[in-house]
């Protein structure tokens, strides 16, 4: 598959990691397992929620959107994944429902 630009051009696994992001806002995802370049949700990853006092802690806006031009961040995390094609995504946090910094393990060759 090439490079994703829209929400359209995505899986349903790539959009479903998507949707995650957005719903978690501010967090982490730890524990995905990649496989052949895409998410796995089984078994599901863990997640956890930031909270700040007096801040914006709900989903993104973008969750009710139908389609729309990806962040240069979740072109790069979906570029990532298939680079890696296996492995787990140990820590991946979000910020403001995209991906930030990511750290992941395969199996040494």
């Amino acid at each position: 598959m090439s490079k994703p630009t829209r929400w359209n051009d995505l899986t349903p696994n790539e959009r479903r990691l998507v949707r995650l992001m957005q719903r978690i806002n501010f967090g982490r995802v730890q524990n995905l397992v990649i496989l052949e370049g895409q998410p796995i949700f089984d078994p599901a990853p863990r997640t956890q929620r930031d909270h700040k006092f007096g801040g914006q802690n709900g989903a993104r806006a973008e969750v009710s959107l139908d389609d729309y031009v990806l962040k240069k961040e979740v072109v790069e995390l979906f570029r990532q994944l298939r680079k890696l094609g296996k492995g787990t995504i140990v820590n991946l946090e979000v910020r403001a429902g995209l991906p930030f910094l990511m750290t992941d393990e395969e199996a040494a060759a």
